[in-house]
Formats: structure tokens, sequence, C-alpha cells
């Protein structure tokens, strides 16, 4: 079996796409991924029997975001040139873009499309819409489309010309986090251990994220109640301007650091946060790999009230969805989840390898790879 990985943009940072190709690997597929690859926070790729064909490389966000308008022509045109000498058996990609080429190439390979953000074309330009509309169209030519949630699949389903029979539902989960390592150092060590220790992961902004009223009700906890909010990731300038007007004492900021690092830091929390805001269709109906990844490490969640997250908070050890509009609210909330039970943690982990794990949902999809063939 040969599966070429292609995507216009960082494809191997998502981190449930790592696991669907290491299960590829240790089938002795050939694999072949092409992406534009960030160096300093992406170290999944090394020692990986794999093909690398990376379409551009930077060393960080920031340089990818400086240069992104530079290699469009270069990204769509190598695209292109693979999509007409591809010898693989499966085109598998996260990118519509990639999804309108291949169906107008018309090449043999069979093509997946996984896509993990819900596409409102109302807010894409001109030919990006021209390119999705086109895509929705021909959707019936897609050979196997893969949705993080059951909603995801309704909306592009209802929207296209896409048949039910060739959509499987893969969430953007992971595996059950191995701890078993001793870990010498962390980037978080500055902070005391008997500190309740609150964590966000990933980038966060004003519009579309709940940042100002949770970092006012950061500032209800006083010293003695020895809580910490730590935000691993970018901020935007309007964030680093609303930082620079206020005081909080008790709230640690982090840039990006590889995936690697970070699961050292897992056993350290105590609270994972979600902060997105339903400014959109693909906020409000969100289904983020960071939530499952807290699970994975028996770390329960608070997040806003989103019509993606209610359908999975089934029960209170997963933590509490309240209303990030209010500042008390939330404050509560994380009063409460300080209180959950020591033991909370494996009955969380214990829940997950049950009903959750990767694994579950990745014989599914070699099911439907073999039925490609």
């Amino acid at each position: 079996m040969n599966i070429h990985f292609l995507s216009i943009n960082p494809l191997t940072n998502i981190p449930s796409l790592r696991f669907i190709i290491d299960l590829f690997i240790q089938k002795k597929w050939n694999i072949t991924i092409s992406e534009i690859h960030l160096k300093s926070v992406n170290n999944y790729l090394r020692n990986k029997k794999l093909i690398l064909k990376n379409i551009a490389e930077f060393n960080d966000y920031n340089e990818y975001k400086k240069g992104l308008k530079k290699i469009t022509f270069t990204k769509y045109l190598k695209t292109i040139k693979w999509l007409f000498f591809s010898k693989e058996n499966i085109i598998y990609t996260n990118d519509y873009q990639v999804v309108f080429l291949k169906l107008l190439i018309n090449t043999k390979a069979r093509l997946i499309y996984h896509q993990f953000e819900l596409i409102d074309s109302n807010y894409l330009g001109k030919f990006s819409k021209l390119m999705f509309h086109y895509v929705l169209k021909n959707a019936n030519k897609i050979d196997l489309c893969i949705f993080p949630e059951k909603n995801r699949a309704e909306f592009f389903i209802s929207n296209s010309s896409l048949t039910p029979s060739k959509s499987i539902i893969i969430p953007n989960t992971c595996s059950v986090a191995n701890n078993t390592e001793e870990i010498n150092k962390t980037v978080i060590d500055f902070i005391p251990d008997d500190y309740f220790k609150i964590l966000h992961v990933g980038s966060v902004g004003a519009d579309g994220h709940f940042f100002t009223t949770f970092l006012n009700a950061t500032n209800k906890f006083t010293a003695n109640d020895k809580t910490a909010f730590i935000f691993i990731g970018r901020k935007t300038k309007e964030i680093d301007d609303f930082l620079s007007q206020n005081n909080f004492s008790n709230v640690h900021f982090i840039e990006t650091i590889p995936h690697e690092e970070l699961l050292k830091i897992y056993p350290k929390i105590d609270l994972g946060i979600i902060l997105y805001k339903g400014t959109n269709l693909n906020f409000e109906f969100c289904a983020p790999n960071k939530l499952y990844e807290f699970w994975s490490n028996g770390i329960p969640v608070l997040a806003h009230q989103l019509k993606g997250l209610i359908p999975l908070f089934t029960t209170d050890f997963l933590g509490e969805l309240t209303d990030f509009n209010d500042e008390e609210k939330i404050v509560l909330s994380i009063t409460k989840l300080k209180n959950l039970p020591k033991e909370n943690k494996l009955t969380l982990t214990n829940y997950f390898k049950k009903n959750l794990d990767v694994e579950i949902y990745i014989s599914l999809l070699e099911k439907h790879i073999y039925k490609l063939q």
C-alpha cells in the first residue's frame, strides 16, 4: 500500500493524524509526506521510516506567517506536479484545496479527505470559495471523507453531493498517555508542586477566544489559593496590549514548545481549559484535539457551553461547561473542579481508554482503506 499524505499547510502538527501515520508505518505501508514543515515545534518526523517531500520548511510560526505569501505559487505548483505524477494508491489530505486539484486532475489514485475544521464558505475569499464550492458539488467523487464529529459530517453532507456511506467519524482524539518514564525537567518547574495548575494550550486571539473574561476571573484567586494559570502557545498583539495594561500575578505565558515537551507537562496539570468562543460555525461546533489530549492524561476540562462540546461532556469527571461570558461562573466552576477527588484522574483515564482511544477508531479506518484497493 502506497499512501501520500499531501497538504499545503502544516500536517504532522495535528496529533490525531500522527497516530494514523504511525499505524500505517506499523503496517509497513509505503508512506510519503508532503507538507509545510515547522522545525522548532515539530520533532515528530525524526527517525520515521517514510519519504519526506516538504513543500517548504520554516523554523517557527512567526517565520511561517511572514513567508507564507511568498510560497503561494510554489505550494500549488508542487501539489499539481505530485498529483500528476503520483504513483501512490491513495492521496490523503486535510485540505479542500488539494481535494479541488485532485478532482480537476482526476488521477487514478484514490482520495481520502480528512476534514479537521468546519469550512464556512461565508468566510472564504473569492477564489477559495470557488474551489470549495467545486469540492461540494463533486464530493461524490471523493472515495472517503473523515470528520471529527457527527455534526461536522451532517453539515458537509447536507451541503454537498457526498453520500453518507462514503463518510466515517474519527474524533480528534489520541491514545492514553504513557507517563511511566521519569520526567527530569519541564518548562513549568518554576511553579511550586502544591499549586493547582490550570493549562491552556494553543494560540489565543481577542476575537475567537474568551480571553478577557477568563483572565479577569483569574484575578479572583489570591496567592493563598495556590492556583497557577499557564498558557502555552502564540498570542496576538491585542492580547499583548491587554496584558501590558493589566496585572495578572498568577498567570504565566510560555512560547510554543514541541509536542514531546508538552507531553512531559501533562502529569503535573490539574485542569485543562478550552477558550473557544462561538464566533463562527467552526468554533461553535469545535472538536479540539487538545480536549481529547487532556482527557487521555486524566485531566478534566473547563470550557464554554458550545454546541459542539455539549454532547461530549456526558459525565462529571470529564469536567464542566459553563458560561464564559460570566467571570463569577468561571470562578465557581474552577473552585468546584479544584475539589474533585484525587482518584478522578484514574477514573477519567480508564474511561478514555475504553471509549475514546484513537485505536478504537483507527481499526474502522483500516477496514475502509482496504476496501479502496
